[in-house]
């Protein structure tokens, strides 16, 4: 009786061992809140974001207009690009941030609400990058 409740039991892990990885799925736990979150870059659902930078000093901040990019897997890291943008063109910034938005009204009214909070202290200098 011992070597046959052995042998059904041997059986029936194995069996469960065989089954567990095709219930599971082949894409494992997190890629299915990856692809949820920033989409597959071949997505035809790709959304286009809306950005605008700013980087400065502690007498003037430089900020781009807004711009579409296209996103494919989340926001685009525009920071370091527009930073040396500034630094090539002879602007003195002590580094760069970009904000992202899901449409140009909401990335324009951010960027006048930046704009406001520097304009107490700082020079407002409005540059003509946009991305490139």
């Amino acid at each position: 009786m011992g070597k046959r409740y052995a042998t059904v039991a041997l059986g029936f892990g194995l069996a469960l061992l065989c089954v567990s990885p095709g219930l599971a799925g082949s894409m494992g736990n997190g890629a299915a809140q990856r692809a949820a979150a920033y989409g597959h870059h071949c997505d035809a659902t790709a959304t286009t974001q809306y950005v605008y930078c700013y980087g400065g000093n502690p007498h003037s901040v430089y900020f781009s207009a807004v711009f579409a990019a296209p996103s494919t897997r989340g926001p685009v890291d525009l920071s370091s690009s527009y930073g040396h943008y500034l630094t090539q063109r002879g602007y003195r910034a002590d580094g760069a941030q970009c904000i992202h938005a899901t449409n140009r009204a909401d990335a324009s009214a951010a960027m006048m609400r930046s704009e406001n909070e520097f304009r107490s202290g700082r020079a407002i200098v409005e540059t003509s990058w946009q991305g490139g």
